[in-house]
């Protein structure tokens, strides 16, 4: 599973995140939905992470912070983080999305390309290639 490649993903732009899980619209019908803990980082440090974004208090100020950072940004690299489907995903600013699978019930992400590519982190992070 975890020698799957996102070849098609690479050099796409986010064009919109909705503010819900959150989900990160990529050009040409590609999209990412969250549902896991996560964090937007550099090499020094955590931009936004997901207990802010999830709190009332400071949800709709970290969203706007997320959407100045995030979009017109594109996708460098992406890759799958053994030993369970964590996903990593660097930007041209210098940014990276880490996602971390953390149930052992629910689906943590899920990743397409809105055509023949469907990646989904499964519970107890397997993974599913559909």
């Amino acid at each position: 599973m975890h020698n799957i490649t996102f070849d098609r993903f690479i050099g796409k732009k986010v064009i919109g995140i909705n503010d819900m899980y959150p989900l990160f619209i990529f050009e040409e019908d590609g999209n990412l939905i969250i549902e896991c803990s996560w964090r937007l980082r550099d090499n020094k440090t955590i931009f936004v992470g997901c207990s802010e974004y999830d709190s009332k208090e400071t949800h709709k100020e970290t969203h706007e912070k997320l959407l100045k950072l995030m979009i017109g940004q594109v996708v460098e690299s992406m890759k799958l983080i053994p030993p369970v489907s964590d996903l990593n995903i660097s930007f041209n600013n210098g940014l990276y999305l880490e996602l971390f699978s953390d149930s052992n019930v629910y689906e943590s992400w899920s990743l397409s390309d809105g055509e023949d590519f469907d990646l989904l982190s499964a519970t107890a992070g397997q993974g599913c290639l559909f």
